[in-house]
């Protein structure tokens, strides 16, 4: 199964804590395809910068264990397609969320995340 980690499920992953948790069972099942959007990398970088946190350490477990998503002309056609859909339905939903939305439309891949902005989508699985 291919999954997109969001942001929200990289800092309960980097924090242990009990959503963390499930997205560690998720990330270390060899059978699961593990995807990172490139945008999901500025929002962690803003993250942990803002709390003066290095991030070094942590973008390089995520390079270790998990495949980046560019942002390409492809994607960013499809993402403002369908932002233009949706947005209207999910005035709450950020460009930075349906450009994961759109990742995991084209990859045919589960988004795990803890952001209730994707709640209701079948490409989401929220985690608590």
């Amino acid at each position: 199964m291919k999954y997109i980690i969001d942001t929200s499920s990289w800092i309960e992953y980097f924090n242990g804590t009990e959503s963390g948790k499930k997205v560690f069972e998720i990330i270390e099942n060899e059978e699961n395809e593990i995807l990172t959007s490139v945008i999901t990398i500025t929002e962690l970088m803003f993250f942990f910068n803002k709390r003066k946190i290095h991030f070094e350490d942590s973008k390089n477990k995520i390079l270790s264990i998990s495949k980046i998503i560019p942002i390409d002309l492809i994607l960013a056609e499809q993402t403002g397609v369908i932002y233009s859909k949706i947005k209207p339905l999910r005035p709450k939903l950020s460009l930075a969320d349906c450009i994961i939305l759109t990742t995991a439309i084209i990859f045919t891949a589960k988004i795990i995340t803890k952001d209730q902005d994707f709640q209701g989508l079948k490409e989401a699985i929220l985690i608590n």
